[in-house]
C-alpha cells in the first residue's frame, strides 16, 4: 500500500507516533487512490494532492484537478472513501463504531434538543448506536462543507432516516442535501453527505486491501 503513495504521504505517515494510526492512514489513502484510479481510469500512484477550498483535499493528475469528488475516513479496523464522478459536488464520508462511547458532557454539545429528545425516545441499549448515527451524519455533513468542526453544530440537525433540518440563520438554508447511512460488517456505521442532490444513490462496496491489491 505504501508503494502508492506519493513521499508527502510517506512523510505524513511517518510522524504518526502509533503504529495503527500509521497503517489507517496509509490503508486510507491508497483505498482513495485506487478508487479515484477506477473513476478515471488513471494510474493509482498518478495522482498528487493539494489543499482545495475550505481545506478540503483536491485531487490532480498532471497538475490539473480531477473532476471527481472524494472523501475518505478512517476508524479502528477500517478504512472508507466515498467518489462521486460528478463535478463540483460536495460529498462528505465517515465511519465510526457503532459501540463507541461519547461522554454526557459532549453529547450535549454536540447534539441539538431536537436529536437529544430523538435519543431519549430510544431503549437503552439503543442510545448509544442512536448517537453513532447521528455523529457519522453529522461528521459526513461538516466535512462536506468543508468547515470541519468549525461548522456551528447548533445550526442544524438530524432526523432519521437522515433528513437534515437548518436553523433559520444557517449558511445552508435553501441548499440541498441528501444522505446515506448503513451499518458495514455488524460493527460500523457509515454515512454519506452530498449537495446539491436530490436523491443520493450510494452504490456501497465492502471490501479487503488484500482483494484490491491482487493479494
Amino acid at each position: 500500500m505504501l508503494a502508492l503513495l506519493d513521499a508527502v504521504e510517506r512523510a505524513r505517515a511517518a510522524r504518526f507516533v502509533f503504529a495503527r494510526l500509521r497503517v489507517e492512514f496509509v490503508a486510507a489513502h491508497a483505498l482513495a487512490r485506487i478508487a479515484l484510479a477506477r473513476a478515471t481510469g488513471a494510474s493509482a500512484d498518478a495522482f498528487r494532492f493539494r489543499t482545495g477550498p475550505n481545506g478540503k483535499p483536491e485531487a490532480l493528475l498532471d497538475g490539473s484537478a480531477v473532476p471527481v469528488a472524494f472523501s475518505l475516513s478512517h476508524t479502528r479496523g477500517m478504512v472508507g472513501v466515498a467518489v462521486a464522478a460528478v463535478p463540483g459536488l460536495r460529498l462528505g464520508f465517515d465511519l465510526e463504531a457503532a459501540g463507541r462511547m461519547i461522554s454526557a458532557n459532549l453529547v450535549s454539545q454536540i447534539f441539538r434538543p431536537e436529536e437529544l429528545r430523538w435519543l431519549g425516545s430510544l431503549p437503552p441499549e439503543a442510545q448509544g448506536p442512536g448517537m453513532m448515527r447521528l455523529w457519522t451524519l453529522t461528521e459526513a455533513f461538516i466535512k462536506a462543507t468543508g468547515l470541519g468542526l468549525s461548522e456551528d453544530l447548533s445550526t442544524f440537525w438530524f432526523e432519521l432516516p437522515p433528513v437534515i433540518r437548518f436553523a433559520p440563520n444557517a449558511a445552508e438554508v435553501g441548499q440541498t442535501w441528501s444522505f446515506a447511512q448503513r451499518l458495514v460488517m455488524d460493527e460500523v456505521f457509515a454515512a454519506v453527505a452530498a449537495s446539491p442532490v436530490q436523491d443520493l444513490k450510494v452504490a456501497w462496496e465492502e471490501t479487503s486491501l488484500e482483494a484490491l491489491l491482487g493479494h
